[in-house]
């Protein structure tokens, strides 16, 4: 335990500070010089952004796991419209599927469903199903947000799929796409980099949530992730929270931080 108490405390304070000081800085440079700088210049500031966003995202990701490990995570579940809370995280990303030329459609066969929910781990691993769908489908293809409830052994179960159009993953390699630092190999496309962290720590907040991660894919066809929720209200003062903003990120920030290895480094 003490060994990951330093683990926490190195990468909190080592890492994450200066990272978190850099785009404060870019930040600052936009409000007190945006009218006054060149195209060039906003193209040098926008890569610092983004690569410091790709930096703060791995490190977030670290300190999840790490915290994982050593059991110091708090679920915090309340009840929330899963096809609202859905809805709106599908939205927040079209800007970054349009940048690629990738169309993006949510559907659902329930107009309402109340479920409870940590609200924040399930934007994590939403955002994180998008990011990778929109990452490896070329532009002019499609992905797609669908949701639904099913009955089955477990009981009633909220089913979020995300389907992509894009290049697929190999039989052989699906099984581990979900472990640690994991990475496919043989099948790559350009802006693709990643450290094969996002789908380790989405398989590990489903499991939290009571939930399943699943996948099935076809090489040249695309891959289809199927998120299982137990259909169950929490048992909380609260009828129904709103969406409300978590975590220590603005919402905006949050999706600019998921997607920022969405093109290749610069």
């Amino acid at each position: 335990m003490a060994l990951k108490d330093e683990f926490l405390s190195l990468i909190s304070h080592e890492f994450k500070t200066p990272i978190s000081v850099i785009i404060a800085a870019v930040q600052a440079m936009e409000a007190l010089f945006g009218g006054q700088l060149d195209t060039r210049i906003k193209n040098y500031i926008q890569r610092i952004r983004q690569n410091a966003y790709r930096q703060l995202r791995l490190v977030n990701n670290l300190l999840e796991l790490a915290r994982i490990s050593s059991g110091q995570v708090k679920m915090r579940v309340r009840n929330y419209d899963i096809v609202f809370l859905s809805s709106s995280i599908t939205r927040s990303v079209v800007p970054y599927a349009d940048q690629k030329g990738v169309k993006l459609f949510f559907s659902s066969t329930i107009r309402e469903k109340i479920i409870g929910i940590d609200d924040e781990k399930y934007e994590r691993i939403l955002l994180n199903l998008l990011s990778n769908a929109i990452k490896f489908t070329p532009g002019g293809k499609s992905v797609f947000v669908r949701l639904s409830c099913i009955d089955s052994k477990q009981g009633g179960q909220v089913c979020v799929e995300v389907e992509d159009e894009g290049i697929g993953i190999p039989e052989d390699q699906q099984e581990m796409i979900f472990e640690k630092l994991a990475q496919v190999e043989g099948v790559q496309a350009p802006g693709t980099g990643g450290t094969g962290l996002g789908l380790s720590l989405a398989k590990l907040y489903t499991k939290a949530l009571g939930g399943s991660l699943s996948l099935k894919s076809q090489v040249g066809r695309g891959s289809c992730f199927t998120l299982l929720l137990p259909d169950r209200q929490a048992d909380v003062l609260d009828s129904v929270a709103e969406c409300a903003a978590c975590g220590p990120e603005h919402p905006i920030q949050r999706v600019a931080i998921e997607f920022s290895d969405l093109y290749p480094m610069e």
